[in-house]
């Protein structure tokens, strides 16, 4: 006999058997993994329940429908070692527990070009090295002890050793022509091995750039070299620098395939220079490339004077034919004999000799000394020292050191001295020294006319600077007599033989009216006129060459010229360089 539920508890009992089936189960994900990354066939243990098992290739184990409790769980490895975790597992929820093993499998050594890198694209010459760089590493074994060897895909093994470092480097040559596989593999002590590949490009040679000869001829050095025999010619490129300098500045480019020939006419005199001439070419696609000759060296010798030490300051004597030079590191005067080309007699001139001066007539020359108070005269018939000239003491009884000279006519001379920098004028009959203007500096510059009447003043600095004439009266006293516009200043008061142009900055001026401006040469920046010749219809500046008749240029400087002299009879400029050895001779007419 069946005895039927009633309607309400039967349905109460359908839904709590529904409920139950709904609930989710409990899941714990095991994730496992080491300094190399996730980790298969690790061995995992829950406590509590003691369920095992193995993480699969993506390190990972899955336990579903677990009993909802706090678990310890363990993963092992015979090599990688063991690590738990402690996780939570709740229901209805899917957990994790990550676990990180600190042991590693044996991995083979790693390796890695430098360069060339596997980005980089390397094309060379079958006649030029290759330097390879690479890096190395291994777990077990210590830098300096990792075996590799290099090889090619063309040229078979191109070398090995051992590591320094954890670098590899090593020069390779005499690469065969093609597209080249190199290979570098390592090993490590237990065997294992890894290697690295990059491609490279050998090209054939180039045809061979030779310098035939860089030699001295009539006005300067004539080059020649082997005509370019490659193909994409571009031009010939012509570089010339001191000796032994790997950047040598650019001189010239011929676009001319058979011009092989250049003369140097602007190679400096005296100079020991390397030329080097390169070929440009291109080898398509946007690819632009030099072959060089090997550099060689040359100097193109004109008239010297060899010196003992440097010279400060110089002054030609027409009338004997004579350079006279003072020194003042070794407070000496040297005589040199122009047609000789040598230095014939040196004299002492007093402590610090700072300018010299030929009298009008030309038999006598002074020069001070600006570490005394006097002024050495010398005769100049008889090239010997003749006496001291005492200066009377300045205004408030100061001393007196000369430290530019001019002589004027009568034994005059006129200087400007320290400690006033003030432009002086001492008369030798009566012994006595007359402040004439204040306000000067000790790199003014004096110059007289070849009469010794005039006496020209110019200023120096940084701008706003003028030119002065002075004229003597009866009474031999300097009178000023006219004043140049303001400029730039310059290094030097220059004047023309004849006495007709006077040289400041950059501008050319009359002198017996400076607010007169002639011309100008050059830019105001750039401004120092250094030399005039005879008759004033050439000027120079520190590199270029002027007409003064046309106010363009006529050639480049070739010769040092932050010392200079000129004899007007000969047309011979004398150039110098501080702390060189040599006087060049020039003419310049």
């Amino acid at each position: 006999m069946v005895k039927l539920l009633p309607l309400p508890l039967l349905l109460s009992l359908l839904v709590v058997s529904w409920s139950c089936q709904e609930d989710d189960p409990a899941i714990l994900e095991v994730y496992v993994t080491n300094p190399d990354g996730v980790q298969e066939g690790v061995s995992i243990t829950l406590d509590p329940g003691g369920l095992t098992g193995l993480t699969d290739s993506t390190g990972l184990l899955l336990f579903p429908n677990i009993p909802p409790l706090d678990y310890t769980v363990v993963a092992s490895h015979p090599v990688l070692g063991t690590n738990s975790a402690l996780v939570s597992v709740a229901e209805g929820v899917t957990s994790r527990a990550s676990i990180n093993l600190s042991g590693r499998f044996d991995q083979p050594p790693g390796v890695a070009f430098i360069f060339p890198g596997k980005d980089d694209v390397v094309e060379l010459r079958e006649t030029e090295t290759l330097y390879v760089e690479a890096r190395v590493t291994d777990d077990n074994d210590p830098p300096g002890t990792i075996a590799w060897q290099l090889s090619s895909s063309m040229d078979s093994l191109l070398g090995s050793g051992t590591d320094s470092l954890g670098l590899v480097a090593l020069a390779v040559s005499d690469l065969k022509q093609g597209d080249h596989t190199l290979t570098l593999t390592a090993r490590d002590s237990k065997g294992f091995s890894a290697a690295d590949q990059v491609t490279i490009t050998v090209l054939p040679a180039l045809p061979t750039m030779t310098l035939h000869r860089a030699d001295p001829v009539a006005a300067g050095i004539r080059l020649e070299w082997s005509r370019w025999k490659g193909s994409g010619f571009i031009a010939y490129n012509i570089y010339r620098g001191d000796p032994g300098e790997n950047a040598l500045g650019f001189l010239r480019q011929i676009s001319h395939l058979e011009d092989t020939v250049f003369n140097d006419e602007t190679v400096p005199f005296n100079r020991p220079v390397d030329y080097r001439v390169t070929a440009s070419y291109d080898l398509g696609g946007g690819y632009f490339h030099e072959e060089q000759t090997a550099s060689r060296t040359t100097t193109f010798l004109t008239d010297r004077i060899t010196l003992e030490a440097t010279v400060d300051r110089m002054l030609a004597d027409p009338k004997r034919g004579k350079l006279y030079g003072i020194s003042r590191e070794l407070d000496r005067l040297y005589i040199m004999d122009v047609d000789r080309l040598a230095v014939t007699k040196t004299l002492p001139t007093g402590s610090k000799p700072e300018d010299l001066t030929l009298s009008p007539n030309g038999d006598t020359l002074y020069v001070a000394a600006s570490g005394g108070t006097s002024v050495t005269v010398f005769d100049l018939e008889k090239e010997t020292r003749s006496h001291l000239i005492y200066l009377p003491t300045g205004r408030y009884n100061a001393s007196i050191r000369p430290l530019r000279i001019a002589a004027l006519s009568g034994g005059r001379l006129a200087m400007i001295a320290a400690p006033s920098d003030g432009l002086y004028l001492y008369r030798p009959g009566d012994d006595t020294l007359t402040l004439v203007s204040v306000g000067h500096s000790f790199t003014n510059n004096l110059v007289a006319d070849p009469l010794g009447e005039f006496l020209y003043v110019t200023d120096h600095g940084g701008g706003g600077q003028q030119a002065y004439r002075y004229e003597s009266d009866p009474a031999g006293n300097l009178i000023l007599a006219d004043v140049s516009e303001p400029s730039s200043g310059s290094l030097r008061a220059v004047l023309s033989s004849d006495g007709r142009y006077l040289f400041f900055g950059n501008a050319m001026l009359r002198a017996d009216k400076l607010t007169e401006i002639l011309g100008s040469f050059g830019s105001p920046d750039y401004n120092d006129v250094r030399l005039t010749n005879g008759d004033g219809s050439k000027v120079m500046t520190p590199d270029t060459y002027y007409s003064t008749a046309t106010l363009t240029p006529i050639g480049p400087v070739r010769a040092p010229n932050r010392v200079l002299a000129y004899d007007p009879v000969s047309g011979i400029a004398f150039h110098h360089e501080y702390y060189s050895n040599l006087i060049t001779l020039v003419p310049f007419r």
